[in-house]
């Protein structure tokens, strides 16, 4: 467990944390985080549960969800409704 906690610290440091510091630099952008799967921490394993996923985008867009953190238990409040890669797809295309 100590190890995913340690894996995701240093992702969200060294890969979103450049992205996030610089990404402001264009005009228009739009980018989702997700996982490829939902590996659950108490469950240590992947499962086919829904994964979390957040978009940020340089766009106005309706945020009328009140989720503040990123994890798989959190999916199941969130406002996006997405069930299928196709329909994220959709919703990414500027």
């Amino acid at each position: 467990m100590k190890k995913k906690i340690k894996a995701i610290e240093r992702i969200d440091k060294h890969v979103l944390g450049q992205i996030m510091n610089n990404i402001t630099d264009y005009e228009n952008y739009k980018i989702a985080i997700l996982p490829d799967h939902a590996t659950p921490i108490d469950i240590r394993t992947h499962t086919r549960d829904p994964v979390p996923l957040a978009i940020y985008s340089s766009f106005e867009e309706d945020s009328s969800d009140t989720v503040k953190v990123y994890t798989e238990k959190s999916v199941i409040d969130g406002s996006l409704g997405i069930d299928k890669a196709y329909n994220l797809v959709s919703r990414m295309i500027i």
